[in-house]
């Protein structure tokens, strides 16, 4: 039998580095789990509160070891098991409605995308 726990809600305020971002949300875990985990314990984090009083939630532990988790996408926000052929579909989708929004979009993808290949680099 799976026990869920609902934990406070997870929110960064103001433009952090990603290092310190990743540093607050490991410490928020260590501070709420240390005292209930174990196989069959899950906890929920909300983290954005979304349109139609829905939240979406990073839920531990993942599939991974360590500090992994999983980001819970409820099947109402339509975007299904999110594969590649999903991802593309839907981003076809967003191109189509709004041109400008979807150059937008590109462009903080390629942002975070260079610096996910500088952090690489680095590390």
């Amino acid at each position: 039998m799976k026990k869920i726990i609902k934990c406070n809600k997870i929110e960064v305020k103001g433009s952090l580095p990603r290092h310190k971002i990743v540093r607050k949300v490991v410490d928020t875990f260590i501070k709420t789990e240390y005292q209930e985990k174990g196989k069959g314990v899950e906890f929920w984090y909300p983290v954005e509160s979304l349109p139609k009083n829905k939240q979406l939630f990073i839920i531990r532990p993942g599939h991974k070891k360590n500090f992994d988790f999983k980001v819970e996408v409820t099947e109402e926000m339509g975007l299904k098991e999110g594969s590649h052929v999903q991802i593309a579909l839907d981003l076809r989708r967003k191109r189509q409605e709004n041109q400008q929004k979807f150059k937008d979009l590109l462009q903080s993808i390629e942002k975070y995308t260079s610096a996910q290949k500088i952090m690489l680099t680095i590390c």
